[in-house]
């Protein structure tokens, strides 16, 4: 098995000029916004956005998700900012997942 991070993704490569290394994807919330900021880890789906588990080859291979998860749902209900999706060993299978 190899570990490949979502670091080596062309998406991770754009959140990096930020020099923020947690990011795959960041979206930048509006100035001045006081809404709730929520970054969301790679292991759970939001519509339209690949969840990759940190995997190259799921970033790849897979469609965007058709529905957000659960989760993410109660979060937009409640007009939190979603902030991006952050990194993470592949599949968080090391103990920094």
């Amino acid at each position: 098995m190899s570990f490949f991070s979502a670091c080596s993704s062309p998406q991770k490569r754009l959140a990096n000029r930020s020099g923020n290394h947690a990011f795959i994807v960041y979206w930048p919330p509006p100035e001045n916004s006081k809404q709730l900021r929520l970054a969301v880890k790679d292991l759970i789906d939001m519509k339209g956005v690949v969840t990759t588990a940190g995997s190259e080859y799921v970033a790849t291979t897979s469609p965007p998700a058709s529905q957000d998860a659960k989760c993410l749902e109660l979060a937009r209900e409640r007009n939190v900012q979603i902030v991006g999706k952050t990194n993470l060993t592949e599949f968080a299978v090391t103990v920094s997942g």
